[in-house]
């Protein structure tokens, strides 16, 4: 641990002991943090966006310091644009019966430097979807659920700090939310998954197949939240199954469609599931999350950890994470977010390419009002992954084994409060990374191949509202 790392720790243990309390935020799905609770209307604009452009030790444009596991300590370590734009508005609303349409675009580019639309335009319609609210009676059960169809963000939950999100059940589908049961409320969803292309004649892209040509994973989620089980204290559940629809006709050879046919071991299905106890505490709250999965759902609800390389639907596959997050506001000029994880992987595709390993971190960033308006942050992440595999090396060609890294960043930043979810926030900062030889090669693209540190500067501002 270097001198930097000993000055940030301390100061977030200098700082901790402050106490009061925050105004009343909620955790916005898209952008992954917090922002004041939104007005109810007939309509709805919100939106986020992140840019900034910076210098890298190594030469070039920004880079991210991360190991590609589960996001990334982001303050200071996003190098690349991206936003969100939504619309939401009530179209009906007579005799206790209400319809909402929902819409959001979306828009991204890899690179820190150059203009996004130019660049890589990345622009997507990521959401599009209708609710229905007092279509299913009067019972007490029932007379304030929601019947949703279309394409959605659904149950995500996230380490903001991290921009990982361990759930997010997105894409197309349909559900009903809010079944009262007394105790708690009960939501189920149906979503589907198309698979990637595999197995293609050399030179096709891997975008093109003949329409119902692909691997179909069918998703079935219940979920049961909102259980009060102590002072300040909730209780969340999920419970996940996944079938496997795999496509089992003839190979299309004939530019400029194609399909593979689909292993036909890998047809097996698979389950997840999630339970989290969230506590209000010091104007915060505090998420306890305990995740297992197998087969077809081993991504956890967040995609597959090793890739799909190894075959995501082999029911030989599992997955388990425990997760601590915390984020709080104890005093006006003070707050905090830490994190502390542990991940296992054991994937095995039925061919003879297997993959064992982990993956910890442990991290925080804190926030210190200096003067109106202006602020201090700084982050700390370490993180660990191990892989026992037969399958993957470096760029290198070295092993992967146990690999290491620790960033850290300093900045200055303006927002309109100094509270720690306070944005926009126009940031000015430094980060320093360094990581293990294991890691050589693997870390911050192609100018640190042969380096084990870097650092870079720059400017960012994060946005929501």
């Amino acid at each position: 641990m270097n001198m930097r790392s000993l000055v940030l720790m301390g100061l977030v243990a200098a700082t901790l002991p402050m106490l009061a309390q925050t105004p009343d935020t909620i955790r916005s799905s898209e952008s992954g943090g917090y922002g004041p609770a939104a007005v109810a209307g007939d309509n709805l604009f919100d939106g986020y966006f992140r840019t900034g452009t910076g210098v890298a030790s190594a030469g070039g444009e920004m880079v991210s310091f991360d190991l590609g596991r589960n996001g990334h300590y982001r303050l200071g370590n996003e190098a690349d644009t991206y936003g969100e734009i939504g619309w939401d508005k009530k179209v009906y609303d007579k005799d206790g019966a209400a319809f909402y349409v929902h819409t959001m675009i979306n828009w991204y580019s890899p690179f820190s430097t150059g203009i996004a639309s130019s660049v890589a335009p990345g622009v997507a319609l990521e959401q599009a979807w209708v609710e229905a609210k007092g279509v299913l009676g009067n019972s007490d059960a029932f007379k304030d659920a929601d019947v949703w169809m279309g394409e959605r963000f659904y149950n995500r939950q996230d380490v903001h700090m991290l921009d990982w999100k361990y759930l997010h059940t997105d894409g197309e589908g349909a559900g009903v939310e809010n079944i009262n049961l007394g105790f708690g409320k009960l939501a189920y969803a149906y979503m589907q998954y198309d698979g990637a292309a595999t197995g293609l004649p050399a030179g096709a892209p891997v975008t093109a197949s003949l329409a119902g040509t692909r691997d179909v994973t069918n998703l079935h989620q219940l979920k049961l939240d909102d259980i009060n089980v102590n002072p300040g204290g909730k209780l969340y559940f999920a419970l996940e199954l996944d079938t496997a629809s795999p496509y089992t006709g003839p190979t299309v050879a004939t530019a400029p469609y194609y399909n593979a046919v689909s292993n036909s071991t890998n047809n097996k299905g698979g389950m997840s599931f999630i339970a989290m106890h969230s506590q209000d505490v010091l104007g915060g709250t505090n998420h306890l999350v305990f995740q297992y999965a197998n087969g077809a759902a081993e991504g956890l609800g967040n995609g597959d950890q090793f890739g799909r390389a190894l075959g995501s639907l082999n029911s030989s596959n599992t997955a388990m994470r425990v997760i601590d997050e915390i984020a709080i506001q104890p005093t006006k000029t003070f707050g905090m977010e830490a994190v502390a994880a542990v991940e296992k992987n054991k994937l095995d595709n039925g061919a003879g390419a297997t993959a064992n390993g982990s993956w910890t971190t442990l991290g925080g960033r804190a926030k210190v009002g200096i003067a109106d308006h202006f602020s201090f942050v700084a982050e700390l992440g370490w993180e660990k992954t191990t892989l026992d595999t037969n399958t993957y090396t470096t760029s290198l060609g070295k092993p992967l084994g146990d690999r290491t890294l620790v960033k850290e960043t300093a900045a200055l930043v303006w927002s309109p409060t100094t509270e720690f979810w306070s944005r926009p926030e126009l940031r000015i900062f430094f980060t320093n990374a360094s990581w293990n030889n294991t890691a050589q090669g693997t870390v911050a693209g192609i100018n640190y191949a042969d380096k084990t540190s870097g650092s870079q500067y720059g400017v960012q501002t994060e946005v929501w509202f």
